[in-house]
């Protein structure tokens, strides 16, 4: 359950400084990063700091 927890807060992290970055809302921050892991074979347990 942790791990879970830990992941959605990492993935929360990378939507808000992309969001940040391009002025863009979370959601289509969200979308791009998720494009991103799907057209690169990332698994979003893979992140970095597990």
């Amino acid at each position: 359950m942790q791990e879970a927890l830990s992941s959605r807060v990492r993935i929360g992290q990378a939507k808000g400084m992309l969001a940040e970055r391009w002025q863009v809302g979370t959601d289509e921050a969200f979308i791009a990063l998720r494009g991103h892991a799907r057209r690169h074979g990332f698994r979003w347990t893979g992140w970095p700091g597990r």
